[in-house]
């Protein structure tokens, strides 16, 4: 009896992928390049207008502060604005108008946050001070407070040191109270030893600065 021959064909590896497609196999998709980290989020620290409430042409101030932001944008547009952690802007509505605030971030990231002034045809127009804070940038930073408190606790009297500044981008007081922050007003609590003099500087664009002096004693 002769011996039976078995022949074993090599099926290709790529007809067996077709094959695989056809008859219903799922295909993995490419991995995907994982998104960029690190990249922080745009904040809107504040966006206002005072008063919220005004006659047809009287003065209004819309305030705005924004954070991780690298351009910033008002709709309807007043001026060209960019990115500040304080600043104000003069306008004299006609009609009752919405504004939006648009802050970008360096990722592409955005975050809006709206604000209306409402114009009533019979209300008194009443003349509103501008601050510091609606200043133009190239005024440099301004001071507007620099004074101790005292708070009451249960060991006794907390001395506290109080500030405010408008148009700075950032402020410190020295020595050892506040590094560089872009928190432009609050109050920090000290207890110094001895009389001690300490200095807040208010940081604006181009590098203009604003400084001022306040002694504390024990």
């Amino acid at each position: 009896m002769r011996p039976q021959r078995i022949l074993i064909f090599a099926v290709p590896i790529v007809m067996l992928a077709l094959a695989g497609s056809f008859c219903g196999g799922k295909q993995e998709e490419p991995e995907r390049a994982p998104a960029a980290r690190g990249t922080p989020e745009p904040k809107v620290l504040q966006f206002y207008a005072s008063p919220s409430v005004a006659a047809p042409g009287e003065r209004v101030l819309l305030c705005y502060g924004v954070e991780d932001a690298e351009a910033v944008r008002i709709e309807p547009e007043i001026e060209p604005v960019k990115p500040s952690y304080s600043r104000c802007l003069a306008i004299t509505p006609k009609a009752t108008t919405e504004y939006t605030l648009t802050a970008v971030g360096a990722g592409g990231q955005t975050v809006t946050r709206s604000t209306t002034v409402a114009v009533q045809p019979g209300k008194r127009a009443e003349p509103v001070p501008i601050p510091a804070a609606a200043l133009p940038a190239e005024s440099g930073p301004v001071i507007d407070a620099f004074r101790t408190e005292t708070k009451e606790g249960p060991d006794g009297g907390l001395t506290l040191l109080c500030y405010e500044v408008h148009n700075a981008e950032q402020v410190s007081i020295e020595p050892g109270v506040l590094p560089r922050s872009g928190a432009l007003r609050g109050c920090l609590g000290v207890a110094p030893e001895k009389p001690t003099t300490y200095f807040l500087t208010a940081y604006g664009e181009n590098g203009k600065t604003a400084r001022r002096a306040l002694t504390v004693n024990p």
